[in-house]
C-alpha cells in the first residue's frame, strides 16, 4: 500500500474533505446526538457539542499522518457536516482495510453513503493500492447492508462481538481489486 492520508474528494453531489475543529457544531447537529443514528454505531450519541468538539479536534490533529483517513460528508455548495467515513483498520500484511461510516438521519435515503462509500473504495484501490476493503454492520441494521451492496461489496461472513455492553452479530462485507 502507498499511504497517501486523506485527501479531499468529490462526487457528483458530495464534497468529501478532512474535518476542520469548527465543523463540530454541526456535526453536533446533524448527527453525532442523535440516538436514531448512533443505535449501531461503536460509540453513544453525544451529550452535547463539547464531546463533539473535542473529537473533532483529535481527528483534526491527525491528518498528519498519512495513514489516518477520515472525511467528512458534506453536500456540494453547502459545505456543512452531515456524516463522516473512515478507514477503522488497516491491515499491512494483508493490504487490507475497515472502513465505517454514519450520516445524519434527514439524510437517509438519499444515496449519499453509498456515493461516498463508491469514491472512497475507488480512492483507495487506485492511489492507496490496496488489495480489498471490508465493512460490517450490525445485523439489525439493514440499510447499512445495503449500502454497501450498492458499493458492490459482497457478503464475505460473520462475527459476534460486543458493542455498548450487548453482543451482537455483525454482517461483513468486502470488495477486492
Amino acid at each position: 500500500m502507498i499511504h497517501k492520508g486523506t485527501k479531499v474528494l468529490e462526487t457528483d453531489r458530495l464534497v468529501l474533505r478532512l474535518f476542520q475543529e469548527n465543523d463540530y457544531i454541526k456535526a453536533f447537529e446533524n448527527y453525532c446526538y442523535d440516538e436514531r443514528v448512533t443505535r449501531y454505531m461503536t460509540w453513544y450519541a453525544h451529550k452535547n457539542n463539547l464531546e463533539t468538539k473535542e473529537l473533532v479536534k483529535a481527528w483534526s490533529n491527525k491528518y498528519d499522518n498519512n495513514k489516518f483517513y477520515h472525511w467528512l460528508i458534506t453536500e456540494k455548495g453547502i459545505n456543512e457536516a452531515i456524516g463522516s467515513l473512515s478507514i477503522v483498520d488497516i491491515n499491512e500484511e494483508r493490504e487490507e482495510v475497515e472502513i465505517g461510516y454514519c450520516i445524519g438521519y434527514n439524510y437517509w435515503n438519499k444515496g449519499y453513503v453509498t456515493e461516498a462509500l463508491k469514491k472512497v473504495i475507488a480512492y483507495l484501490f487506485d492511489e492507496i493500492q490496496v488489495k480489498s476493503i471490508v465493512a460490517k454492520h450490525d445485523s439489525r441494521n439493514l440499510a447499512s447492508g445495503r449500502v454497501m451492496q450498492k458499493a458492490n461489496m459482497e457478503y464475505y461472513g460473520q462475527e459476534y462481538d460486543v458493542n455498548k455492553d450487548e453482543k451482537i452479530l455483525l454482517l461483513i462485507y468486502k470488495i477486492s481489486k
